[in-house]
């Protein structure tokens, strides 16, 4: 997964540097081998953020979070993928949606959940995210509605189980350790996900997080 792109990029490089290719050539390309460079850069991201945490350990340090800034910064990055799919992305956070967490590990989850649903989303679909006040929590769905998935898949999920990544709608590869990740984060956090999903219709994460 992450040397493809990198050798890739590399070939490229050379290609021009020894003239093979124009500078036109190169700008034609160029969308794809930033999405390229993205995805080897998410998945750098996840595997040195486990591989901190299998040699020391890690601990929350929470702060108050307004959750509509932060999804909106993450979105930014998925920018390409979604005009690459033609996703309608919906967002509907109150500006007074704010929540303790970790700074830090809430961007790492919402890197992971956000790009699972751009993943497993067809052409054209939709993603809608969108926060809530109950009386115990803030409840921050992401739901889209692709492929979806069944219940041993959701159990997996939860349960922590090792899960096997699934090739997504455009073939966008996986590690799988993305959601690993997520449900360390958000237990750490002193929150916890619920998952709704069918197959074929989609699926939504619901993050029950604390209140400031």
């Amino acid at each position: 997964d992450l040397k493809a792109p990198i050798n890739t990029l590399q070939e490229l490089l050379q290609l021009y540097e020894a003239k093979a290719i124009s500078a036109m050539e190169i700008a034609n390309i160029t969308p794809r081998l930033k999405a390229n460079v993205d995805q080897s850069a998410y998945t750098l991201n996840n595997l040195i953020f486990w591989a901190n945490s299998q040699m020391k350990g890690i601990r929350a340090r929470p702060k108050e979070i307004n959750l509509s800034t932060a999804v909106s910064k993450c979105i930014k990055l998925f920018a390409e993928q979604l005009d690459r799919k033609n996703i309608h992305l919906q967002l509907d956070i109150e500006k007074n949606c704010t929540c303790k967490f970790d700074p830090d590990q809430m961007n790492i989850i919402l890197r992971n959940l956000i790009y699972n649903a751009i993943k497993y989303s067809n052409a054209e679909g939709s993603i809608k995210i969108n926060c809530v006040h109950n009386n115990a929590d803030l409840i921050l769905s992401i739901c889209d509605d692709g492929i979806g998935m069944n219940q041993n898949h959701i159990d997996s999920i939860l349960n922590a189980v090792e899960v096997q990544s699934t090739p997504g709608t455009y073939q966008e590869k996986g590690t799988g350790i993305g959601l690993s990740i997520t449900m360390e984060l958000i237990k750490l956090n002193d929150a916890y996900m619920t998952i709704e999903s069918e197959e074929n219709k989609g699926s939504c994460f619901n993050l029950h997080l604390p209140k400031v």
